[in-house]
This record gives C-alpha cells, structure tokens and sequence, in this order.
C-alpha cells in the first residue's frame, strides 16, 4: 500500500482502505464484530495507539476507515507501521495486510522533527547527497541523529557507507553502444562515507584508542 500523510493537529484526511486477501479478492466483512487501526512505532515496534474503525455499509464492499480527531495527530509528528485488526463475530483476530505494512506519516507542523530543527535535518541531508531524494525520511535522519548526538557528519557517514552496500553488487554495463560504470558507483560512496568519516567529532573520538589505525568507516549500520 502506498504512505498515507497527515500534517499534526489536522483531522482530514479520513484514513480508508479496502481489505484484501492473499490472492488480492475483498473480503466480506459481513460477520466482522469490529475493526481497528493499530498504529506501531516505525523505530522500534512498538504500539503507539490503537483506534476504533469504521465499516461502512455494504460490508461485502471489504471497506475500513477511520476518522483521526485532533488530539490523535497533535504533536505527535512521525512514521508508524499500521494495520487494521479485524475481530471477527467468533471471537478470532485476523490483521490486514498481512505481507506488510501501512506506512503512515505524520508530518510535523513546525518542520522540526524529534527536537532537530529544519535547518539540521537539511544539513544532513546535504551531507549525505539525499536533497531532493526520498530514500531516507526526515524521521529516519531524525533518528540516525539522535544514534549519533546530532553530529551530520556522521550521519552522511553512515548514509553514505548504506548507498555503498546497495552499490556493492552493481557491474559495469554496456548496451546500446554506451556504457555505465556502475561499479565506479560503489567506489565513490566509500570515499564519500571516509570523507565525512574524517570530519565527524563522534566517529573520531571512537577511534581514538590505542593501536588503532584509522580508516574508511564502512561497517555495517541498519537503516531505521
């Protein structure tokens, strides 16, 4: 399912979805007793709130919804992982989607983002050559921030080291009478990832213990 968005303090959009099945046929919710919208923390898992949906009739349409009240979305910026728990009229628990997730985000208002201020998050992801790009959220570098105490060059550090890992197993490629150095792509991601490495506070002082030699810091890191 695609990210739904809402901006904190608002109450519309409606969330809405039409449940599904393995094989993608909609399921009759007929003898649904109830339904709800389990929100979890995308950070660590765990259940941020749980919100009593709605089935709009016909329930052999398979729809959901929920409609946010203002205090749900206020001053609550940030990305959950949602499902909609359905209790059925024995008794029994199904959630839906079953295979993943919905990414729900609550935008901040203000652009700060878990105490880091706009001007920071952009910082960072200058660093780390993600201006304009959307494969990290500004929740995701808010927490890579908080791991390394708000020093961005080490969190283009650790970007970067991520954008080489992707890279590793791209090959140069020729077709068409033109060719791409797609392993080239690896080699400078290092080199970016060592560069901000050097110019990091944080990754500096740790490596600053006896006998140790400095390097590329490239190790493995999980993106949050």
């Amino acid at each position: 399912m695609s990210k739904f968005w809402i901006r904190e303090g608002d109450a519309l959009p409606v969330i809405k979805n039409v449940i599904v099945d393995a094989t993608g046929a909609i399921v009759d919710l007929t003898n649904a007793q109830s339904v709800a919208l389990e929100m979890r923390k995308a950070s660590d898992g765990s259940v941020f709130a749980t919100h009593t949906g709605a089935m709009p009739a016909p329930k052999t349409g398979g729809v959901v919804q929920y409609t946010w009240l203002v205090a749900d979305t206020l001053n609550k910026a940030g990305e959950y992982l949602c499902h909609w728990i359905v209790t059925w009229s024995g008794g029994d628990v199904q959630s839906f989607p079953t295979d993943t997730a919905i990414d729900v985000v609550i935008a901040s208002a203000s652009g700060a983002v878990n105490g880091y201020t706009p001007d920071v998050l952009l910082e960072a992801r200058q660093r780390s050559g993600e201006v304009g790009d959307t494969n990290f959220t500004d929740v995701q570098i808010a927490a890579l921030l908080a791991k390394r105490t708000g020093d961005t060059a080490a969190v283009a550090c650790d970007i970067w080291a991520l954008k080489a890992s992707d890279a590793a197993n791209l090959v140069d490629m020729s077709e068409s009478g033109g060719s791409r150095s797609l392993g080239r792509l690896y080699q400078q991601c290092l080199e970016m990832s060592k560069y901000w490495g050097d110019q990091s506070p944080v990754i500096q002082a740790s490596l600053r213990t006896p006998d140790r030699k400095r390097g590329a810091v490239t190790r493995g890191i999980e993106r949050v």
